[in-house]
Parts: C-alpha cells; structure tokens; sequence
C-alpha cells in the first residue's frame, strides 16, 4: 500500500498566514489609497528621467493611454485629436450624402403620366414608371399579392401601383 504523499510540511494547528506574511500591512483608508494613487499617476505623467531610461518606449506609451480613477477624475487629461486626413474624410462623406438625398427628392418629384393597357407585366410597369422592378414587387408583397417579374397584372393593380408611386393613371382604351 502507497502512503499518500502531503503537499506542505505544516504540523496540524500551526497558521498559514505566519509563514507567508512576514510583517502585516499598514492599515490605509480609501482617502490615503486614491492619494497614493493619484501621486503615481502624476509620475507617469511628467515622465520621470529614470523611469524613461528603465521602460522601454513601448511599455511607457501603453500605459500613457491607459485610464486609470485618478487621471479620470483629475482635469489634466489630454484627449487625442482627430488627424486632419480623418476629418477631411468625414466632411466628404457628409457631402456626398447631401448630393445623393437631393438627387433622389428630385427624382421622387417627378412625376411622369403612365399609359395602362388591360394586361401589362410588372418589368414594363416599373420601366414606365422609371423604378426598380423589386420596388414594384416589394410593394405588391406588402399588399399580400406574390408576383414574380414576367407576371401581368391586371389593369385596376396596375393603376393602383402607379397611384402609390405618385404617378398619373391613364388607361388605354380597347380599340
């Protein structure tokens, strides 16, 4: 039989905290702890000469953007800025929409009179309408009608799809 093996030579009785803690902690308030912190985050900030020599330049910039409770609640962060290239960028962007939302409100402004024969097929509805033919069927799902592109419609959907569209009706008489 193997005897199992202990793992500490402690005697039963003896405490743990005698053989790791050799002299115990000063006792410090929340008040005394944020101001020994604050005090080394003003070390870090004004960059001690020693320190820099010691920390390589990647180590002291990691922790020069790391926030810690005293540099947020002190005044003297520095926030970085924008590069000019970034926000050069977003004023094109910004630019670009407003050209595109005024293309689109003077499209949606005009409006053309649409011939209606008694069968026409959803592709030549949205040709003469100037739209999307998935627009057209988009808007024929939403009124619980399943077309597909080559299907005709009849001419009284046909006349409420350009209706919807903001178009004029004008039916084809039988000739």
């Amino acid at each position: 039989m193997i005897s199992p093996k202990t793992s500490s030579n402690l005697k039963r009785g003896q405490s743990l905290k005698t053989n790791f803690l050799g002299k115990a902690p000063p006792v410090i308030g929340d008040f005394e702890r944020r101001k020994l912190a604050e005090q080394r985050a003003r070390k870090r900030l004004k960059g001690d000469e020693d320190e820099k020599d010691k920390k390589s330049k990647l180590g002291f910039k990691k922790r020069e953007n790391k926030l810690t409770v005293s540099r947020a609640l002190s005044d003297e962060i520095e926030t970085r800025e924008r590069s000019l290239a970034s926000v050069k960028r977003a004023r094109q962007k910004e630019l670009k929409n407003a050209k595109k939302d005024e293309n689109q409100e003077n499209l949606k402004n005009f409006k053309r009179d649409i011939n209606i024969p008694e069968a026409i097929t959803v592709r030549e509805l949205a040709n003469r309408m100037a739209v999307q033919s998935s627009n057209v069927i988009k808007h024929l799902f939403g009124m619980g009608v399943t077309v597909t592109i080559n299907q005709t419609l009849a001419a009284d959907t046909a006349e409420y799809l350009v209706k919807e569209f903001g178009h004029n009706p004008i039916r084809e008489e039988k000739n």
